[in-house]
């Protein structure tokens, strides 16, 4: 189950164990069974993202027997059906998609057991065609084994250059592009300011507003940008993958630690870090730490070092490419939440693994 949306097949399996008409009767030792069969992962840091329904609404749709089920497994307090939590007590293994979700779910979560799987992205389908011809020139390997990618260390700094040159050119001017949720009144004045900026420096550069920001644009933004900036408000980007697909650009990323990079984050080797951890709350400082890398640190290597800029680029395909990908989520998922006691995980994983290439190379 990804986050708790689905947590009421939990209820479906035990109705498919024990039969509907014994749901009065359900014993803590049906629920034990039945979480054998259910592994859950959590997705966002945010309470309020949880979805939650009041008792009377819950009987008055699915019966008063299902509802008694919901209060055996614990997963109603405060006189809710509160779906996170039926997803938790009716699942023998729980995640998080970063290790810093997971240590932040296990704060949120006493009760249970939380672990970590990083997310990761579809390697083929987040490498632009530059790229795709780079690594399948030099490293042929890395679409059947993405970990391949860390010897792109041995590929020359021109041509990834090069590869990111080609790649930039399919990108112009200035654009922005997001959406605001209806209710979301401060994101939707943020947009309103990008409009009044555009207009006031219509003469000066030139600005393109994606107000459907869909997979196109960002195939198109993760490829052809020179940074990736990602600003989130610590502690709630549970993960985030667009940082992971500018890294199979080459793309560094100059982000706050918080979500995948803090495991993705050398300085000065992957990309930069924004703020402190110290003062998490001041964002007057994080704007400061910003503004003084980006011009005393950035800049001055992006223009007056190129190569070492390219270098930058170089390891951040191999360091964080070849790790935060699909085929390396995937493995996890196999050996540690799905199969963790079969004596041939191994095979299992390889034949997961041997299958989604198949059916990805068939696609193109």
């Amino acid at each position: 189950m990804n986050e708790g949306h689905s947590a009421l097949l939990t209820i479906a399996l035990l109705e498919e164990e024990i039969g509907r008409h014994n749901l009065t009767k359900v014993s803590s030792a049906d629920i034990e069974k039945l979480r054998e069969k259910c592994v859950f992962t959590t997705h966002t840091p945010v309470p309020a993202a949880f979805d939650q329904f009041p008792l009377d609404l819950a009987t008055r749709i699915l019966g008063a027997d299902r509802v008694r089920t919901f209060l055996a497994t614990e997963c109603c307090p405060a006189g809710t059906l509160n779906m996170t939590y039926l997803a938790l007590r009716c699942s023998r293994y729980i995640n998080g998609v970063a290790m810093r979700h997971g240590e932040l779910s296990q704060t949120m979560f006493p009760n249970y057991p939380i672990h970590s799987i990083t997310n990761g992205v579809h390697a083929a389908t987040w490498a632009s065609a530059p790229f795709r011809e780079l690594y399948d020139r030099h490293i042929p390997e890395w679409r059947l084994d993405n970990l391949y990618l860390r010897y792109a260390v041995g590929i020359g700094v021109d041509e990834i250059r090069q590869a990111h040159l080609q790649a930039k050119r399919e990108l112009f001017q200035v654009v922005f592009g997001g959406k605001a949720h209806p209710r979301d009144d401060s994101g939707k004045a943020e947009i309103r300011k990008v409009f009044e900026a555009a207009a006031a420096l219509r003469d000066v550069i030139p600005v393109v507003y994606v107000s459907d920001y869909d997979l196109r644009w960002a195939q198109l933004f993760t490829a052809g940008v020179d940074l990736w900036l990602n600003t989130p408000h610590r502690p709630f980007e549970a993960s985030g993958t667009s940082g992971m697909k500018a890294a199979l650009n080459g793309v560094p990323s100059f982000s706050v630690r918080d979500g995948w990079w803090v495991e993705g984050h050398f300085e000065g080797v992957t990309g930069w870090s924004i703020g402190y951890d110290e003062d998490p709350e001041r964002s007057d400082l994080e704007i400061a730490s910003l503004s003084e890398k980006l011009e005393h640190t950035i800049l001055p290597l992006f223009h007056s070092q190129p190569s070492t800029f390219a270098q930058i680029m170089r390891s951040t395909i191999a360091l964080n490419g070849s790790f935060f990908n699909t085929q390396r989520m995937l493995s996890q998922y196999l050996r540690d939440a799905y199969f963790p006691k079969s004596p041939d995980t191994g095979s299992e994983t390889a034949a997961a693994l041997a299958k989604l290439h198949d059916e990805h190379a068939h696609n193109g």
